[in-house]
């Protein structure tokens, strides 16, 4: 089922439940290859029936982003990393991906980063475009102060009540051009 844009994830997979048969739900907003990536991604969801044996537990239960689900990723998209389904600009950092593939493709900001060039929006600023100390806003309206890059996300600094967050290089941003500080 294509559904309306979520800003939390892309797609997300229900099992069966009280007689409804399973459910796949894939973000209508992404473009051709976000919306392959993450629909085969679900699938492995739906494709994984197997359980692991949970290193905390004694019971054997789905683990959902575990090793047997990142198998079934793999297996499943396979067929599709050529040249003939991804461009040369996607192609290499998918297939880096796929060697242990993430919950989320927004977990690996270099596939992210090739993905987005396709995206059907122009115009979008990412964080990492803004300089240091810039104001900014989220798609929700929380307003932060970009601050130093950590190892993979920013830090940055809310303007309404001084807490700090660690937000991905990618975010897409609204630039604010007012001189609040912090």
């Amino acid at each position: 089922m294509i559904v309306r844009k979520r800003h939390s994830k892309s797609g997300d997979f229900r099992p069966a439940q009280n007689g409804n048969p399973p459910r796949i739900t894939i973000n209508g907003n992404l473009n051709n290859y976000a919306f392959l990536i993450t629909l085969v991604h679900e699938i492995a969801h739906l494709y994984g029936t197997r359980f692991e044996k949970n290193l905390f537990s004694r019971k054997s239960r789905r683990i959902p982003h575990g090793n047997l689900w990142k198998s079934d990723f793999r297996q499943l998209m396979n067929p599709f990393l050529t040249p003939a389904v991804f461009p040369d600009s996607i192609l290499p950092s998918l297939i880096r991906h796929m060697e242990n593939p993430k919950a989320s493709t927004t977990a690996d900001p270099e596939l992210l980063r090739s993905i987005m060039q396709f995206d059907y929006t122009s115009g979008v600023i990412h964080l990492e475009e803004l300089p240091m100390d810039a104001m900014f806003r989220i798609h929700n309206g929380k307003l932060f102060q970009k601050k130093e890059k950590l190892r993979k996300r920013y830090r940055c600094i809310s303007l309404k009540d001084g807490r700090i967050y660690l937000i991905s290089p990618v975010a897409s941003v609204s630039p604010l051009t007012s001189s609040v500080s912090v």
